[in-house]
C-alpha cells in the first residue's frame, strides 16, 4: 500500500475526519455551542476536500487498486464537494432552527458525501457496493434525522427496506459476474468477458443469456440515482410520507443531487470500462436497457408531475424526468455523449440546488410545501422569486440557461447518433414538464400574495442563492470553458482509440 494512495484519498480523507470531529465536539459541546460552529467546522471540511483536488493532478492514478483518479473523477468530485460546500450553507439556519442535534446532522452529511466519492471513483464492483453502503446508509439517516416527525420516519423506513433490497439485487448481479470471470475488477472482468464472447468465432455463452444479470446491476445503480421506475424511494407514494416530502428542505437537496451525481459517475464508468464497446454485451446495455430507462425516466418524471400539488414531490419527479435526459449521454456511450452528460449533469446540480434553497427558506415559514405557499412570491421576497424563475426557465431548458446548454449538446448528439425516436420523445417530456414548471412561476409571479407574509432570506442561503444564479447565467452565456473541461474529463475513456 503506497503512501501516494492517500495523498489522492485526501478529498474523502478530509471528510471523514471533520465528520470525525464533529462527533467529538458533539460530545464535548452543548446544542447551542454545536449550532455556531458545527457547521463551521463542516464547512472547513468541505472546502479542505474541494481544495485538495486542485491539488493532485490530472495523471490517471489506480488508488488502492480500487479506485481510479483522473480527470472524470476530479471533475465529478469537484461537483460533489462543490455542492455539498453549498448544501452546508444552506443547511445552516434550518439545522439551527429545527433540531437538537445539529452535530450529528453535519457529520451525517459528511458520511453521505464521502459515500459519493467513493461511488464516483470506484473501479472494483466489491468497492463499489461497499460505498453504495456507506451512501446508502448514511442517506437513510439523514431522511429520519427530524425522527420526532412522523412523514421523516416513514420515509427513512422506505428509504432503508427499498434501498437495502435493490442493493442485494446489485449484489446478485456483480456476483454472477465474479463467477464468470474471477475477478471484481473492471478492467479485469473486461478482458475475461472478451474471451468469452466478442470476437470469439464461437463464444462460450451467447450475451443474451447475460440481459437477466445486466438488469440486476442496472437496477441497484438506476435506485441510486432515483429514476424511474425504480424512484419510490424519492418522492414517496403520498403526500404523506416518503424520501423528499419526509426530508428537511436540506436532505432532499442533498438527496436530489449528491447519489444522482455519483451514480452516473459509477454508471459511465461501469459502461465504458466493464462493458466497452468491443463486447457485445455493450450494445444490450445500452439498448435496450439503458434507453428504456431513460424513456421511463423522462416520461414517467414529466407525466407524474402534472399532478404535484407538494412542491418537493413536485421538484423530485422533475428531477426523475431531468436524469432521464442525462441518460441519454449513457445510451451513446461516446466522447460527445460524455461531454454532454457531463454539462447536463452540471447544469442539473445548479438548477436543482437554487430550486431547493428556495424551498428551504419558504419551509421554514409555510411547513406544508404547498405550490400555493408561493403565491405572490416575487412581493414577499422578490430575490428569491427571480432566483426560482431562473431555475424552473433552466430545468427546461430556456436559451440563455445552463440547462439549455446541456439539453441542446445531447439532443444535437442524439440526432447525430441516429436515435431519432428518442430525440423525440425527449422533446416531448421536455414540453409536458412546462406544465408543472409554468404552475410553480404562476404561483410565484401572477397569483395574488392576500394574507401571506413576507419571506425573510437568511444570509447564508442568499450566498448560495446568488452563487447558483451566477453558475446559471454564465454556463448558460458562456459555455466554452465549462465545455472543455467536460471534453477533457470524457477523454479520459477514449484516449486510446
Amino acid at each position: 500500500m503506497l503512501i501516494s494512495d492517500y495523498l489522492y484519498l485526501a478529498p474523502v480523507l478530509s471528510l471523514l475526519a471533520g465528520a470525525l470531529l464533529i462527533l467529538l465536539l458533539d460530545l464535548l459541546a452543548d446544542r447551542e455551542q454545536m449550532g455556531r460552529w458545527g457547521w463551521k467546522a463542516a464547512l472547513a471540511s468541505g472546502l479542505l476536500a474541494l481544495g485538495s483536488t486542485f491539488l493532485l493532478g490530472d495523471a490517471p492514478v489506480r488508488v488502492l487498486n480500487v479506485l481510479a483518479y483522473d480527470v472524470f473523477t476530479a471533475y465529478v468530485w469537484r461537483l460533489l464537494l462543490g455542492a455539498l460546500v453549498l448544501l452546508i450553507l444552506l443547511g445552516e439556519s434550518y439545522v439551527r432552527s429545527h433540531t437538537d442535534e445539529p452535530g450529528l446532522f453535519y457529520a451525517l452529511l459528511m458520511f453521505f458525501a464521502a459515500g459519493a466519492l467513493l461511488v464516483a471513483a470506484s473501479t472494483n464492483t466489491m468497492m463499489l457496493l461497499l460505498a453504495v453502503e456507506l451512501l446508502s446508509i448514511a442517506g437513510t439517516l439523514l431522511v429520519g434525522f427530524l425522527h420526532a416527525d412522523r412523514r421523516a420516519t416513514q420515509g427513512a423506513i422506505r428509504c432503508l427496506v427499498y434501498g437495502s433490497a435493490m442493493t442485494a439485487v446489485m449484489a446478485l448481479g456483480f456476483s454472477w459476474f465474479y463467477g464468470l470471470t474471477g475477478t471484481t475488477d473492471y478492467a479485469l472482468t473486461s478482458e475475461a468477458l472478451s474471451g468469452l464472447w466478442g470476437s470469439s468465432p464461437a463464444p462460450v455463452i451467447r450475451p443474451i443469456a447475460l440481459v437477466p444479470v445486466l438488469a440486476f446491476v442496472l437496477v441497484g445503480l438506476v435506485v441510486k440515482t432515483g429514476s424511474a421506475p425504480f424512484h419510490h424511494w424519492l418522492p414517496g407514494a403520498s403526500d404523506v410520507s416518503g424520501g423528499f416530502v419526509g426530508a428537511s428542505a436540506p436532505v432532499a437537496a442533498s438527496l436530489a443531487i449528491l447519489p444522482k451525481v455519483a451514480g452516473f459517475a459509477a454508471l459511465v464508468r461501469l459502461t465504458l470500462v466493464m462493458l466497452p464497446e468491443a463486447l457485445d454485451l455493450h450494445i444490450v446495455w445500452r439498448w435496450p436497457l439503458v434507453g428504456i430507462l431513460a424513456v421511463a425516466a423522462m416520461l414517467w418524471g414529466s407525466l407524474l408531475g402534472l399532478r404535484q400539488h407538494n412542491i418537493k414531490r413536485l421538484m423530485a419527479f422533475s428531477g426523475i424526468a431531468q436524469l432521464g435526459y442525462v441518460l441519454i449521454g449513457v445510451v451513446l456511450a461516446t466522447e460527445a455523449g460524455l461531454s454532454a452528460l457531463l454539462v447536463a449533469l452540471t447544469a442539473y446540480v445548479l438548477a436543482e440546488m437554487g430550486t431547493f434553497t428556495a424551498i428551504a427558506v419558504v419551509s421554514q415559514k409555510m411547513p406544508l410545501d404547498l405550490v400555493s405557499d408561493y403565491r405572490g412570491l416575487y412581493r414577499r421576497a422578490p430575490l428569491l422569486a427571480l432566483g426560482l424563475l431562473l431555475f424552473i426557465l433552466s430545468l427546461f431548458g430556456m436559451p440563455g440557461t445552463a440547462g439549455f446548454i446541456g439539453k441542446l449538446w445531447l439532443f444535437t448528439e442524439t440526432f447525430r447518433a441516429g436515435y431519432i425516436g428518442l430525440l423525440i420523445l425527449a422533446a416531448l417530456s421536455s414540453v409536458i414538464s412546462l406544465g408543472y414548471y409554468g404552475r410553480v412561476v404562476r404561483a410565484g409571479f401572477m397569483d395574488s400574495d392576500a394574507g401571506m407574509a413576507p419571506v425573510p432570506v437568511p444570509a447564508a442561503a442568499s450566498v448560495v442563492l446568488i452563487a447558483m444564479m451566477v453558475g446559471v447565467l454564465v454556463l448558460g452565456i458562456f459555455p466554452n470553458t465549462w465545455l472543455r473541461w467536460a471534453q477533457a474529463a470524457a477523454q479520459v475513456f477514449f484516449a486510446s482509440g
